[in-house]
């Protein structure tokens, strides 16, 4: 397993062998903004549109989520499980992925046909295709880039696991991630990332899904969770028993210059500020 350590700030986060120039460009308007490290401090309300040309004064309210009363007696039933589906006017783009980033390296935890790259083992992470899993057991490391891997996209906690920051794409077909298991999970306890759990759904139904019986403890500079145009009017989902501490409310909004129909979820605190931290338990 690769040595601990802290993401230089000047590698794109999720660079894939041999990329693309056309597919270097889909990612690069939001991963700049999401993945450098804490800067001059800013309103949180600008940093979560301003990297991307939103004008916060557009917000148009989604759907108001009260999230320290209302816990999820079930997950939506999606479409889109497996990964590598047909994306829309691109077809079927053989780009599915899960990286391991650490130390400015990228580690094909599995790699779509797309990269002509065997996959790594990575002790602690094992990933089953035949599931759609990925399983983490008492693993310790940086950041986890996750490309087009479906709507069924499962990681399963065992022991405490910490990482930097969980990030997904969905490009138009499903980027959404349960996260389920006996295990906990910390993310971005280091607070080295503006977000600790995040979604680029890129126009796609995407959301974040976590069941009773793990632990979550989320942080990040800007907002601890945050979920990118998402087609779906609800985003962030926890099942009951689960109860939620560090925020209070969960929008859906949408600005000028988004596409129609998607919108931005995060979680607010009381201070009607995105949460910079928030623990499910």
């Amino acid at each position: 397993m690769p040595a601990e350590g802290v993401m230089d700030p000047e590698m794109e986060f999720g660079h894939r062998a041999a990329a693309k120039p056309e597919e270097k460009d889909r990612h690069a308007l939001l991963r700049n903004m999401i993945l450098l490290p804490v800067a001059a401090s800013i309103s949180a309300v600008s940093i979560l549109f301003s990297a991307v040309n939103y004008d916060p004064l557009g917000l148009d309210v989604l759907n108001v989520v009260d999230l320290g009363e209302h816990s999820d007696a079930a997950f939506p039933k999606l479409t889109n499980l497996e990964p590598n589906g047909p994306a829309p006017g691109y077809g079927v783009l053989d780009e599915d992925y899960i990286i391991y980033q650490e130390n400015g390296t990228s580690y094909f935890v599995h790699a779509g046909a797309a990269y002509n790259t065997p996959d790594v083992a990575i002790g602690g992470l094992t990933y089953d295709a035949a599931t759609n899993t990925l399983t983490m057991k008492d693993f310790k490391g940086d950041a986890l880039d996750v490309n087009m891997m479906g709507n069924g996209f499962t990681v399963v906690l065992e022991g405490d696991n910490d990482l930097g920051m969980l990030h997904l794409w969905g490009f138009y077909y499903g980027g959404s991630v349960t996260i389920t298991g006996t295990g906990t999970l910390t993310l971005n306890a280091a607070e080295n990332y503006k977000y600790g759990l995040a979604i680029d759904a890129e126009n796609s139904d995407s959301c974040i899904m976590i069941d009773a019986g793990v632990k979550l403890d989320i942080k990040g500079t800007e907002a601890a969770i945050v979920v990118f145009e998402s087609t779906l009017n609800k985003a962030i989902y926890y099942k009951t028993p689960l109860t939620m501490t560090g925020g209070v409310r969960s929008d859906g909004e949408t600005v000028e210059g988004m596409n129609e129909g998607s919108y931005i979820f995060t979680v607010y605190g009381e201070d009607e500020a995105p949460a910079k931290q928030v623990i499910f338990e």
